[in-house]
């Protein structure tokens, strides 16, 4: 009998535009489109063509964070996975997950550097980025890190609610749970009473991790164009984001590969005594990766999966 080999063809599927309900953030598809900063023929072809996008992740490489921009320092063969924030965007769902007993005692920047050394352990790299334009004391340049005491403001706003549980559910799927969709919120709206403490330092994060490995967090350039957002699950793949850039001349994609978050969650939490952990961590990572985009656009962008 001759063996046969069988080449895996993600799915793309298209759901179109990302909310229906306007959001508070300022990246706008919409406002792209009118000012000709990106075209509807690009936007076709890109969805059309964004699977020769997708590369092999390199599993020694940092993890890198979810924004489309262009990295000087990019290298198609030595990519990390990309997720909300990079590591330290873990640390918020983290610390959500691990009930309200500490949530009052924290602080994000010691919380952070508690989740390099779980990752340093599970041999995951850490990593994140700057960009060009932040001062790096009040903001980063990274908006899942600057922008995340405002993301947390936002689980406490109702007319928000339906959005972050709609789209949790989408990315979650069948282990999708109202309870554990309802703890969280309820958490984070307790978090958020302390807010201000909490977040101080969070900047000090970032240059913690860069002090112990400073080819761990990028220097991203240029501004914020991302037109498309994609949940991607298919393992030990990412998108190489400059090459596309240099393809659409500048069109950007919010890319998050949603099965780094799901294969996280199973080494952070891998004894089976800890299994509501692990859920309330996937659907703190999911409400978090959505309310971060809320803070960032406006959710006319569109939406695809890639499974």
């Amino acid at each position: 009998m001759e063996n046969s080999t069988k080449t895996f063809t993600p799915i793309i599927s298209n759901h179109g535009r990302l909310s229906d309900v306007s959001w508070p953030g300022t990246i706008s598809l919409k406002s792209f489109l009118g000012s000709g900063l990106a075209t509807l023929d690009q936007l076709e072809s890109l969805i059309a063509n964004i699977e020769k996008y997708y590369v092999k992740v390199n599993y020694e490489a940092s993890t890198r964070c979810i924004d489309g921009r262009f990295d000087p320092d990019f290298d198609a063969d030595n990519l990390g996975p990309q997720v909300p924030g990079g590591s330290i965007g873990a640390t918020l769902a983290y610390r959500l997950s691990a009930g309200r007993d500490n949530l009052l005692k924290s602080d994000f920047a010691a919380d952070a550097d508690k989740m390099i050394h779980r990752l340093a352990k599970i041999n995951l790299k850490p990593g994140g980025h700057r960009d060009n334009h932040a001062d790096g004391k009040s903001a980063v340049g990274c908006g899942a890190i600057d922008k995340m005491n405002q993301a947390v403001l936002l689980f406490s706003d109702s007319k928000y609610t339906r959005s972050i549980h709609d789209l949790s559910k989408a990315l979650i799927g069948d282990g999708f749970d109202e309870d554990n969709f309802y703890q969280i919120l309820g958490e984070a709206t307790l978090l958020n009473s302390h807010s201000e403490e909490y977040f101080k330092n969070r900047s000090n994060s970032v240059k913690e991790l860069e002090q112990k490995d400073k080819k761990s967090i990028a220097t991203l350039t240029g501004d914020h164009r991302e037109c498309i957002v994609v949940a991607n699950y298919v393992a030990g793949t990412t998108l190489a984001e400059n090459n596309l850039l240099k393809d659409y001349q500048g069109v950007q994609v919010f890319n998050y590969d949603i099965w780094r978050s799901l294969d996280l969650a199973d080494k952070l939490f891998p004894k089976s005594k800890d299994k509501k952990n692990k859920e309330l961590f996937i659907m703190a990572r999911a409400m978090t990766a959505i309310a971060t985009l809320m803070c960032l656009t406006d959710g006319s962008q569109t939406l695809l999966t890639r499974k």
